[in-house]
C-alpha cells in the first residue's frame, strides 16, 4: 500500500527535502547563473516540489485553487519578505551613494538569512528595481532614483497583488446586492486607501525618516 508511505508527514518532509535541493542550486550564486545553466534541474526539482504538495493536498481532500483563493481573502498582512524587503532596500538607498553594496553586508547590517535576502533580490531585480554586479567584488545598487520607486512598486514585485480580491457575485443570482454593497463600501474604499498610501512613499521618504531616527540615536 503505497499510502502508507505517503502519510501526511512524511510528504511534509518530502516537500521540505525536494525544496532544500531546489534551494541548493542556487546556494552562493547568482541567480541569473544558476536559470541559465541548471533550468532543468530547476525543473525537475520544482516538478519534485509540486508532487508530493499536490498529493498531500489530495490526502488532506484540498482543493488547492479553493485553498490559494483562501489564503488570498485573509486580512491584508504584511508579509516577512515585503519587511525585510523594504528594509534591505532602505540599507542599500543609505549605503549605495558613491558604490554598489554587497548582499551580505545587508545581511548582516539588518540581521537577515543571507540566502533569504538573494530571493528576495531576486524579485526586485526581475522587477527592475535594483540592479547587480557580478562577481567577488560584485553587489547591488538602485536601478534608479530612490524618489522615483514607491513602497507600492516594492510590494508588488515581493507580493504580487496586494489589494483585497473582490467579492464574487453568487451564481444562483441571489443576495447580489448585498455583495455589491459590500464590494462597493468596504472593500473598493480599503483598497483605494491602501493603494493610496503605498504609492504616495517612496523609498526616499523611506531613508529620511531613518536617517532621521539614526540622528537620534534611535537605531
Amino acid at each position: 500500500d503505497w499510502r502508507k508511505f505517503h502519510n501526511e508527514k512524511d510528504l511534509a518532509i518530502s516537500i521540505s527535502l525536494e525544496a532544500s535541493e531546489l534551494l541548493e542550486l542556487f546556494q552562493w550564486k547568482q541567480s541569473e547563473e544558476v536559470v541559465e545553466k541548471s533550468l532543468q534541474e530547476i525543473r525537475e526539482e520544482l516538478a519534485d516540489v509540486f508532487m508530493y504538495s499536490f498529493m498531500l493536498a489530495d490526502n488532506l481532500n484540498l482543493d488547492v485553487e479553493e485553498i490559494i483563493k483562501e489564503k488570498r481573502k485573509r486580512k491584508m498582512n504584511l508579509s516577512k519578505k515585503s519587511r525585510y524587503g523594504l528594509r534591505a532596500l532602505i540599507d542599500l538607498s543609505v549605503y549605495s551613494k558613491e558604490s554598489h553594496v554587497a548582499l551580505a553586508a545587508i545581511a548582516e547590517r539588518n540581521s537577515i538569512s543571507p540566502q533569504y535576502l538573494e530571493q528576495v533580490f531576486a524579485s526586485l531585480r526581475k522587477a527592475g528595481i535594483v540592479k547587480s554586479i557580478k562577481g567577488s567584488q560584485g553587489g547591488y545598487f538602485l536601478s534608479r532614483p530612490p524618489q522615483e520607486i514607491t513602497v507600492s512598486s516594492i510590494i508588488e514585485a515581493l507580493e504580487g497583488d496586494y489589494r483585497i480580491e473582490d467579492e464574487e457575485l453568487p451564481k444562483e443570482g441571489k443576495y447580489t446586492g448585498s455583495v455589491k454593497a459590500i464590494q462597493k463600501l468596504v472593500i473598493d474604499r480599503v483598497n483605494d486607501s491602501v493603494t493610496e498610501i503605498l504609492q504616495s512613499v517612496t523609498l526616499h521618504d523611506l531613508e529620511k525618516e531613518y536617517q532621521e531616527y539614526i540622528d537620534y540615536g534611535q537605531d
